[in-house]
Order: structure tokens, then C-alpha cells, then sequence
């Protein structure tokens, strides 16, 4: 980044123009710009590209499928980056969830910048001269708010991080219909990881009070609406809000050692939401055994509207809950034999994503993270 961390501790980062609401996207009838490419995924359904089609009927349009198949990585984007480079566009919309979002920046990069060092990733006066517009149609991943691209590396083993604060998007559209009809499966792990960035930031060795308070109040959020008790009851535009505030969180706080262990899981077949849901709870249970630490947890409890950390767990349990016990104890079985692997240990380490953890990880950290734990603890 262009400043030391600790200056995210005295400000926060722009923020994108959001248009929310049903078909919000019609709030881009007046953007100005002629050729729009549109890089989707699977969350773009028929109704989503008429409505595409019909709000920008009077400029060139250009959809292109995402090229990668689950985490983008570096080789993968060539297929999107050709379409690009052959269409030339001026606005860049990304439909999907994060894996989307953020490889629609990777592309982005590769199209105006095609001789970037991706050893050195060295972005920081970048300026674009196309705009980019995000439609996240999950909930938690925070790629939206995000000056970072988060790929996997194949060579590595790990996923890596472009990051320059000129990857925001200008633009941010919600819309309740891209995430309300969306599996279980994938509903759950996603809000888990928007919880995961706001309870990992509070606590974070970068200190916001801006975004301290944003973590409090998204947490609130996520944990009024999971009381509905029925997903007919849930406002999914308020939840939409909270994986925002919580992407704005991860921004400038970072976070923690659930995401330093939950990067380096995507080679063993684990989404990054699924992964997320199995690791916060231990998170918590290893960095509360220091008390000043265990003091933060239980402000931010209380803060939300939880009666204490414990009842704030208890909370969490249903997260893990919905990503299926076979997935715990694979989990399980995995790091287990990741203790016997230096390669993982050192990418848990040395993981951007987890330097903000408010305990250090260090080897021995990891060894008791993946040795003490019992992952039956939190299986109904």
C-alpha cells in the first residue's frame, strides 16, 4: 500500500456510489460511457440481463462468462481478458459473488496494464481509465468495498492480494433479488464470512473507531435478522447493508487468523465462506485465552446486542451448523496433516489476510490452533 498500516487507524476510504432497492440497476440509466462490458457468473440470472439489456439499449454491450472456475487465479483470466481487450470497453460491470467481483479487477489490471510484474504486484499508482461497477449477488465476501483482488496462487499453494485503492468500485448495486433466493448452503457461509470480517476487525491490531462502530452495528444487523427465524422474515436488503459495512471493516482494520488459515484451504476444494464458518469459532477460542484480548470480545458481544462472548458463540454455531458435519470432520482430518506440511505453516504466517489477528501467529499458534481442538465442539 502507498502508507504505512497505521494510518487506516485516522481515516476512512472513499466509498463508491451505491444505488439499493428493487432493480436498482436502473440507477445507471444516465452513467456516462458507450461500451459496457458485463463480467458475470453464475448469480446473473435471464431477468437480470433484460433488465441489462433494457436500461442500456442505446450503447454497445459486451456479457463475458468468468473464464475461472471457483478462486481466480492469474492464468485463468486470459479467455475474459481477450474478450475485453477485443470489445475495448469503458465501464466494466461485475455480476457475482466475490470470486467474481475480484477477478473482474484482476482483468481489469491485465487489460489496461498487460506487462504488469505479478511477482512484484506492485500497484499502487495505478490510475484506470475504465470504470468499474460492482453487483455482488452474495452476501459477506466484501469484495465490493475491497481495495484489494484476492486470487489464488497455483504455484504457491495460497491465494495472494493485488491491492491499490483505485480497484474500488465507483459504483456498488444491491439489490435484494441476487441474494434471496440463494441456496442454504451458500446463504450461511456467506454471511459467516461478513461476520468474520466485522469480529475480526474489531479486534484487530489496527484500531478504527469509525470502523469499529460499523463492525457493532453490521453484527447487530446480522444478528436481528437470523432471529426472524424464517427466511421469508429476513430483510435482505439490511443484510446486504451489513456484508457492506463488514467489507469496509476488512478494508481498513484487516483481519485475522480465520482468514490466514481459511486462504490456504482453497486447494483442498473448501470455499472461502465454508472454510471461514468451520474456523471463526476457534479463532475466538485461541486469541481469547489472552485476557486484554477476551476484554475486546466481550465489548463487541455486548456492543451487539449479545449478552456476552459466550452467547455471541452460541450464535455462531448455526453458521457452522449449515455447512455440514462431513465438512467439519474433513476439516479436521486436513489440518491435522497440514501440521507434517512447513509450506502450509509458512503461508498461514506469513497470510496478509491474517496480520491483523490481535495474538501473533506464530508456529506454535498454529500447532495448538489445529492440535487442542475438538472439532466435534460445535457440531449439533
Amino acid at each position: 500500500m502507498w502508507n504505512p498500516q497505521g494510518i487506516y487507524t485516522n481515516f476512512i476510504l472513499k466509498q463508491p456510489v451505491i444505488f439499493h432497492g428493487e432493480e436498482a440497476f436502473r440507477g445507471l440509466f444516465d452513467f456516462p460511457g458507450n461500451r459496457i462490458a458485463v463480467i458475470y457468473g453464475n448469480g446473473m440470472s435471464d431477468n437480470a440481463q433484460q433488465l441489462i439489456e433494457g436500461i442500456f439499449k442505446h450503447r454497445s454491450l459486451c456479457f463475458i462468462k468468468k473464464s475461472w472456475k471457483d478462486e481466480p487465479s492469474i492464468d485463468e483470466l486470459d479467455m475474459a481478458v481477450k474478450q475485453l481487450e477485443e470489445f475495448n470497453p469503458d465501464i466494466i460491470v461485475a455480476i457475482g459473488g466475490g470470486s467474481v467481483i475480484d477477478g473482474a479487477k484482476l482483468c481489469r489490471i491485465c487489460f489496461e496494464f498487460p506487462y504488469i510484474d505479478w511477482k512484484t504486484n506492485r500497484l499502487s499508482q495505478m490510475v484506470f481509465k475504465t470504470r468499474f461497477i460492482a453487483v455482488p449477488t452474495t452476501l459477506g465476501s466484501g469484495a465490493e468495498a475491497s481495495s484489494a483482488a484476492v486470487y489464488y496462487s497455483k504455484g504457491d499453494k495460497t491465494k495472494k492480494m493485488a491491492v491499490c485503492h483505485a480497484l474500488q468500485p465507483e459504483v456498488v448495486i444491491f439489490d435484494p433479488e441476487y441474494v434471496k433466493n440463494a441456496p442454504a448452503s451458500i446463504l450461511y457461509p456467506s454471511i459467516a464470512d461478513a461476520l468474520a470480517h466485522m469480529i475480526e476487525g474489531y479486534v484487530s491490531n489496527i484500531r478504527n473507531p469509525f470502523a469499529e462502530e460499523m463492525a457493532v452495528w453490521g453484527i447487530s444487523i446480522i444478528r436481528q435478522e437470523m432471529e426472524q427465524g424464517s427466511k421469508d422474515k429476513i430483510d435482505f436488503m439490511r443484510l446486504q447493508y451489513a456484508g457492506y459495512l463488514g467489507g469496509i471493516v476488512q478494508n481498513h482494520c484487516l483481519v485475522g487468523a480465520t482468514h490466514a488459515f481459511a486462504h490456504q484451504l482453497t486447494s483442498y476444494g473448501f470455499s472461502h465462506g465454508k472454510a471461514v464458518s468451520l474456523l471463526l469459532l476457534r479463532t475466538i477460542q485461541m486469541n481469547q485465552k489472552n485476557k486484554e484480548v477476551e476484554k475486546v470480545y466481550q465489548e463487541l458481544a455486548k456492543k451487539s446486542g449479545f449478552s456476552n462472548i459466550d452467547s455471541m458463540l452460541f450464535f455462531l454455531q448455526e453458521f457452522i451448523h449449515h455447512v455440514e458435519k462431513e465438512n467439519t470432520q474433513r476439516l479436521g482430518n486436513i489440518l491435522s496433516n497440514c501440521l507434517l506440511d512447513k509450506d502450509f505453516i509458512q503461508n498461514v504466517k506469513s497470510d496478509p489476510g491474517g496480520r491483523g489477528n490481535p495474538v501473533p501467529i506464530t508456529e506454535r499458534y498454529i500447532e495448538e490452533f489445529i492440535g487442542d481442538f475438538n472439532y466435534e465442539l460445535f457440531s449439533r
